[in-house]
């Protein structure tokens, strides 16, 4: 069964069409275009504000707020970011260019911050093609998705999101110490990328793959970033975040902030020790989901089921961090139909967040505290959703690689659009983005062996002839 609402809308493509159309490359030219449209969805959101300003209390009314002109007035002023140091360098580099007064200086940032998430979306979306050969289609999800323009203009998150998404593909195709770089990168981005060691860890654990290069990348990152951040005094950057995490209290989206709006707030000390339990809690899912399936999970299945569990554990569950649900439901087994039950409630959850806020200097106007914990949970509970999904179809279908075949070669991008799909080829072989070969039961491998006593519904790897 198709996996894509459009295939289901239009029916299957016909006998006539052109190769390049249902090709990989097709599908990743067709995300690439179609990018612009959530990029101009956000900008729309957004008009009053670009058009009137950010500040007062009428962004929120509008639904059309924004840290990134805070974070611009911020820099401009000589001090810091309250954002991880890769995510701050980012927003530090945007602003560079931006010369104009004050009074226009932050819709011009929020307008050039419009064209690199352009860039980058389009970059998640080429990415997801490349993740998922086997349904290259998938990758609209990602540009089509209902969460996306809500999300993409509230702050820098699409940078930890890119490359996240990019450390899994170099994962799955083999490059396990670009892997771990990226990966470090993503983490001094969002800690939310933290969790993805987790995932690959379990990963090569279960299927007999060794981590030592993707470790290795990781440790080279993360030593280039801090050590760069030392050798200029500014070490704090990297210690900074880490401490407003520790001392931060229950925020907007979490479920820890419920009992504050009920009036009875937890104990400041608390919160860090909850959260810190939620993470564990996220790794103890995913070894678990590991250790307990028949086959070795889809390790973006496992990346979604563990960020999920980080961010409704969380101490804050901002509007954008849930744009870090969109490419890994995108990359995952789900089918669209699940992404649309969670993003429908992340739309629904969407204003009511702003009209709470507006209501704690105007509560005549704002939505009450018991009514925006009504649509906090339904948010958190539609994130549940999906982690339940992931766990539920596993078990449904523990025969089945779902993983989807990662293929031998990345021609697809060629202006061609051919994709060779046959990975004991010679050409295939020698492409450096090639799985190497190797029996081990690994769901990134397509010719991956068995577990004893179990067989394979077919075998990808290519006959003797």
């Amino acid at each position: 069964m198709s996996q894509t609402p459009w295939r289901v809308i239009g029916g299957p493509p016909g006998a006539h069409t052109a190769p390049q159309v249902t090709s990989a490359a097709g599908w990743a030219r067709l995300a690439v275009l179609l990018s612009a449209l959530p990029v101009l969805a956000a900008l729309a959101l957004r008009g009053w504000c670009l058009n009137n300003g950010w500040g007062g209390q009428a962004p929120l009314w509008r639904a059309c707020y924004s840290d990134l002109p805070s974070a611009l007035t911020a820099l401009r002023g000589g001090g810091e970011v309250s954002e991880p140091v890769v995510t701050a360098l980012a927003l530090r580099l945007v602003a560079a260019p931006v010369r104009a007064a004050e009074a226009s200086a932050q819709s011009s940032y929020v307008l050039l911050w419009a064209l690199v998430s352009l860039v980058l979306l389009a970059v998640v979306a080429v990415a997801t093609a490349a993740y998922r050969l086997d349904d290259p289609s998938r990758a609209l999800l990602v540009v089509l998705c209902p969460v996306v323009p809500l999300t993409l203009l509230l702050s820098a998150e699409i940078v930890g999101v890119t490359l996240a998404v990019l450390a899994l593909l170099a994962w799955r195709r083999r490059l396990d110490a670009a892997a771990g770089l990226l990966l470090a990168f993503a983490v001094f981005s969002r800690s939310y990328a933290l969790i993805l060691v987790v995932v690959l860890l379990a990963v090569a654990a279960r299927s007999g793959r060794s981590p030592r290069a993707m470790l290795l990348g990781l440790g080279a990152g993360g030593a280039a970033i801090v050590g760069g951040a030392a050798l200029l005094g500014e070490l704090d950057r990297i210690t900074g975040p880490v401490q407003a995490w520790w001392d931060a209290v229950p925020s907007y989206g979490s479920i820890w902030l419920l009992p504050s709006l009920a009036g009875q707030p937890l104990p400041t000390w608390l919160t860090p020790w909850l959260v810190l339990a939620g993470w564990a809690v996220a790794a103890a899912l995913v070894l678990w989901h590991v250790a307990t399936a028949r086959r070795t999970p889809a390790t973006a299945d496992l990346a979604l089921l563990g960020v999920a569990a980080v961010l409704v554990t969380g101490s804050a569950v901002p509007v954008q961090a849930s744009l870090w649900l969109v490419p890994l439901v995108a990359l995952s087994s789900l089918p669209w139909r699940d992404m649309l039950v969670w993003a429908a409630a992340e739309v629904v959850y969407y204003p009511m967040v702003w009209l709470y806020l507006g209501g704690l200097q105007e509560p005549d106007r704002g939505l009450p505290a018991g009514w925006y914990a009504f649509f906090l949970l339904l948010r958190l509970a539609a994130i549940g959703y999906l982690m339940w999904r992931v766990v539920d179809l596993s078990a449904a279908e523990p025969d089945i690689d779902v993983s989807g075949e990662p293929g031998g070669d990345l021609t697809f991008l060629s202006p061609s659009g051919k994709l060779d799909v046959h990975h004991g080829n010679e050409a295939s072989s020698r492409h450096p983005f090639s799985p190497q070969p190797g029996n081990v039961d690994d769901p990134d491998y397509p010719g991956r062996s068995a577990p004893a006593g179990e067989a394979h519904d077919h075998d990808s790897r290519p006959s003797a002839g």
